[in-house]
């Protein structure tokens, strides 16, 4: 299995729709990088069998072209993070220990949409690029000044969940476009800073305006 002495691991297939990673395939596999970050770029990719990650790096899952082919889904549980969803047959070893976590392709304006279904809570930064972007559970960043980012070409949309860093910014940012409209809706969701800023807006940095239908907000 792949081990390396701090050094990164970049996992890419080829440019477009028909790009494919399998992983693990036919056999377990394991990625130990210590404190390297780990990519795996690709519009389609799998694990066949289980692999298994340890880094205290960075983990970025984006696709090799402008977005994934199917819809993205988070899920899974465990301090040794049991993959479930898009991640399936993934774990992620003491996940809390990463320095950051990538989902999506921060270049596009055209990224398939994400769900997080299950809690993400890591050391570093957590950034998110998606079509529609739905938040289910909590998002937590422990290290001071780590930032949680978010950016949707469409809609932002959560229930019941709770983003939480320690100083560390919190931006909310739809209709990436500009043009294409996309909201902010939020159900029974907390926004904890504890110092830093939090910004609500649209385009690619917020600066802009989320544009979408009213709803209350709890």
């Amino acid at each position: 299995f792949p081990v390396t002495i701090g050094g990164s691991i970049w996992i890419a297939s080829v440019p477009g729709a028909n790009g494919y990673i399998i992983l693990a395939n036919g056999a377990a596999q394991v990625f130990d990088v210590g404190s390297g970050s780990i990519s795996i770029i690709g519009n389609n990719f799998s694990s066949s069998s289980a692999t298994t990650i340890s880094s205290t790096g960075t983990l970025t899952i984006a696709p090799s072209g402008d977005a994934f082919t199917n819809a993205f889904t988070w899920s899974g549980s465990g301090t040794n993070f049991a993959g479930t969803g898009s991640i399936a047959n993934i774990t992620i070893n003491a996940i809390a220990n990463l320095s950051g976590l990538v989902i999506g392709n921060s270049a596009s304006t055209a990224n398939a949409n994400v769900t997080i279904s299950n809690a993400i809570g890591i050391a570093g930064p957590i950034s998110i690029y998606g079509g529609s972007v739905t938040l289910n559970a909590n998002l937590t960043t422990s290290t001071s000044s780590s930032a949680i980012l978010i950016i949707a070409s469409d809609d932002i949309v959560g229930t019941s969940a709770t983003l939480n860093t320690s100083n560390g910014n919190i931006l909310l940012s739809s209709n990436r476009s500009g043009s294409d409209g996309g909201a902010i809706l939020f159900t029974y969701v907390t926004l904890t800073s504890n110092g830093g800023n939090i910004t609500m807006g649209g385009g690619t940095d917020g600066s802009g305006y989320a544009v979408g239908a009213y709803r209350d907000w709890e």
